[in-house]
């Protein structure tokens, strides 16, 4: 069955047929995105971490999240420079 009709059927289930009650989490969103690329768990995995590290590198002063929506070109500019700089990570990666 392909993955599409699964999360459909799986979004039916929790929120009954009336529709989703509020839009999925970004993490949910990203996981259906990859499930439907049929990327690999592990592969996942890696991109949550790299999600949750680019995320809590962008926290604003009072330490809350700032949601990737709301970010620019410039916060992942930062972010990528820091990655270069600072923590020495080949562009490949």
């Amino acid at each position: 069955m392909p993955a599409a009709q699964i999360s459909c059927r799986t979004l039916v289930e929790q929120h009954g047929e009336g529709g989703l009650k509020e839009p999925p989490k970004l993490m949910d969103r990203v996981r259906g995105k990859l499930r439907v690329l049929h990327l690999s768990k592990r592969t996942e995995e890696a991109y949550f971490g790299w999600i949750v590290w680019f995320i809590s590198f962008h926290r604003d002063r009072a330490g809350r999240w700032v949601h990737p929506e709301n970010m620019t070109g410039a916060e992942v500019s930062k972010f990528l420079t820091y990655l270069a700089l600072d923590r020495e990570v080949s562009a490949s990666t």
